[in-house]
């Protein structure tokens, strides 16, 4: 415990907000895995989860200065969030996709805030064209050696 607050100390003398943030969440991860107040399903999931959505909380806050801020003023905690991450979880849709923990991250700090996903996709440049029409591909230049693929871009099928 005293690990993190010296860490939290020392972010507090940084005049940077997005260090300030970056420190805050490290504090935060930290205590995520030293906790043992929860077992079972919800202890895996929050432990699975604290990783990749701590990285990228913190990955937006040296990005953006304004979430930033939101999340040091945030007086939720990333445990708070996770749980209610795992708490997306039903018995009839038992999984959560990255995209919906990561849209309720971005929603933990910025209510009003929401992530737009898209995917790039490299295409090989010995293909075999007679596999797939590529033509609408290669005859845009700027999109010769990639296709991006927006997730949301299809309503439900």
């Amino acid at each position: 415990m005293d690990e993190i607050k010296d860490l939290l100390s020392e972010a507090d003398k940084q005049d940077d907000v997005s260090a300030r943030a970056y420190s805050k969440l490290m504090a935060q991860m930290t205590e995520v895995e030293r906790d043992k107040s929860f077992k079972g399903f919800e202890a895996t999931a929050v432990k699975c989860l604290c990783e990749p959505i701590g990285r990228m909380l913190m990955k937006f806050c040296y990005q953006n200065e304004e979430f930033a801020l939101a999340v040091e003023r945030n007086e939720g905690s990333l445990l708070d969030l996770l749980r209610g991450i795992v708490k997306m979880s039903t018995k009839d849709k038992p999984m959560v996709s990255d995209v919906e923990a990561y849209a309720k991250a971005v929603k933990f700090y910025l209510p009003a805030g929401e992530i737009i996903c898209s995917f790039r996709v490299n295409l090989p440049e010995e293909r075999d064209d007679d596999l797939l029409d590529l033509e609408s591909v290669t005859s845009a230049p700027e999109q010769n050696s990639a296709i991006i693929l927006d997730v949301f871009g299809v309503e439900d099928l």
